[in-house]
Parts: C-alpha cells; sequence; structure tokens
C-alpha cells in the first residue's frame, strides 16, 4: 500500500526542501529596524522591531500544495484499505480527523447506522483492526504541537480547511537576536532600568525594550539589534502562530509518515 501513496509524501518532501532554498535566500535580504515609540500612560520609551517584507505569493500556494499531498496520502491510503477489504471503493470513504470524539461515532436519528459525517462512515469499508488504529491515532482533546501524530493531524487539518479558503498567512519572524547595541547614553528614572522583551521569536510590531527615561522622550533610537530571520506561520493562522513553517512542515511530514506505516500494517498478506 505505501508504495501507492509514497508518491505525494515524495512530492510533498521535494516542494519543502525547495521552498527551504527560497526561504534560506529570502531571510538574508530582509530589511528591519528598531523604532522608538512613547508610552504616554506609563511615561516608558519603547523600542519596536519593524520588518518591512512581503512574502512572495507563491509560497501560500506551494504550502497549500504540500498540505494537499499530505492529506490526500491519508485518504488515499483507506480507499485503498477499503478495496482491499470490501473489495471496491465506497462513496463518502476518507481519512478521519475529528476533536470531537462524539462527533467521531455520531450515529443517525434512529441510531441503526453512523452518520454520513461521522468519522466511523469514512471508514466503514477497512478491517477492525484498522478501525481501531485509526481511532487511536484521532487528535480527541490532543493539544497541537504537542508532539506525535494526534496533534500533528490536527494542525494538518486545520491547514488544508485554511487554504481552501484563503492564502495562508506568513511573517517574517525574528530569530537568535545575536547582540544588542546602545548607539548613545541613556539613563534611566527608576529602578530595575530597562525591562527587556526579547523573547525566542519577534515578528513586525514586537515591543524589545522600554524604560522610563530621566530626561524625557526623545523621538530617536537608542538601540540596535541584531537578527536572523526564519518565514513563520502568521498570528491568524490556527495552532501555528509565529511558528517557523519549515518546522512545522517538517513535523507534518513525520507524523503522516508514520501513520502510513501503522496503517501499511494491517493490509492482509
Amino acid at each position: 500500500m505505501l508504495a501507492d501513496v509514497q508518491p505525494s509524501v515524495d512530492r510533498a518532501e521535494e516542494l519543502l526542501v525547495e521552498l527551504q532554498r527560497e526561504f534560506a535566500s529570502a531571510s538574508r535580504s530582509i530589511a528591519y529596524s528598531v523604532e522608538p515609540r512613547f508610552d504616554e500612560l506609563k511615561e516608558k520609551k519603547l523600542h519596536v522591531l519593524r520588518v518591512d517584507w512581503d512574502p512572495p505569493a507563491r509560497w501560500s500556494v506551494v504550502i497549500g500544495e504540500i498540505l494537499h499531498d499530505l492529506r490526500s496520502a491519508l485518504d488515499h491510503a483507506v480507499t485503498v484499505l477499503t478495496v482491499s477489504e470490501s473489495g471496491r471503493e465506497l462513496r463518502g470513504t476518507e481519512f478521519p480527523i475529528f476533536v470531537d470524539q462524539s462527533l467521531y461515532s455520531a450515529r443517525t436519528a434512529t441510531g441503526d447506522e453512523f452518520s454520513r459525517r461521522s468519522g466511523r462512515y469514512k471508514i466503514r469499508g477497512v478491517h477492525a483492526h484498522t478501525k481501531g488504529l485509526i481511532r487511536r491515532v484521532q487528535p480527541f482533546g490532543a493539544k497541537p504541537g504537542a508532539g506525535g501524530e494526534f496533534g500533528s493531524l490536527r494542525v494538518l487539518h486545520d491547514l488544508n480547511v485554511v487554504d481552501k479558503h484563503r492564502k495562508l498567512h506568513l511573517v517574517a519572524l525574528g530569530t537568535a537576536a545575536s547582540e544588542l547595541r546602545w548607539v548613545r547614553d541613556v539613563t534611566f528614572k527608576s529602578f530595575p532600568g530597562m525591562t527587556l522583551h526579547l523573547a525566542s521569536a519577534v515578528a513586525d510590531g514586537t515591543p524589545l525594550v522600554e524604560w522610563i527615561p530621566s530626561s524625557g522622550y526623545e523621538p530617536i533610537s537608542d538601540i540596535e539589534i541584531d537578527f536572523d530571520f526564519a518565514i513563520a506561520f502568521g498570528v491568524d493562522t490556527p495552532w501555528v502562530a509565529t511558528q517557523p513553517v519549515e518546522r512545522v512542515i517538517k513535523d507534518l511530514i513525520n507524523a503522516v509518515k508514520r501513520v502510513l506505516i501503522l496503517l501499511d500494517g494491517t493490509v492482509p498478506p
């Protein structure tokens, strides 16, 4: 069975390599600056990261193709198993991904059979052992990104749904700030002085540092910060907000591979 669906996974991996090359090239040319601001209510001076960058539109298209390839590999695998067990394809067959256990096993009003929108209906043609395996990898209550196929399958499903309706939002994410330099003398009005907000990753508009200046606000920058950049999903993308695209896709590919290996073990000799 793996031989039938492997080309979809291979294609997803090829596209990821292509994106990695383009990301590496683009990240070296991303323009950014540190912009001073003043919080009048708190009398604090802030320095905010500004990133002047727009991702190529084709990147969202390529990511969408990767998501489609991975999702279709799972669906194709269930179809192959259905034909192997039932002797023919059955309408509505696909690999179910459910976060609600009650919906996964939902029945019709009469209770005589599973609802056509349920997960159990989608896999009605596979072997009982396969049904049990597919249920075990469902993300019922799993936290996306927590590792394993459970959370990753939920991420795959959600991103695939987003991609069907709109362009995936990408951002330039500053990582591994290597050095902070003062470009002028600064004095603080109160202890402990400057507060750093340098997290492991920052995007456009993120406050970096703040303090209460002793001599009032001056609209000039006091610091410079060096950043490396990664390409990440935007803040409006479910479950993977500000997560690097490369890492997310690698996790999805690995999760799909694990599930396919498990499903392959259910194919009768």
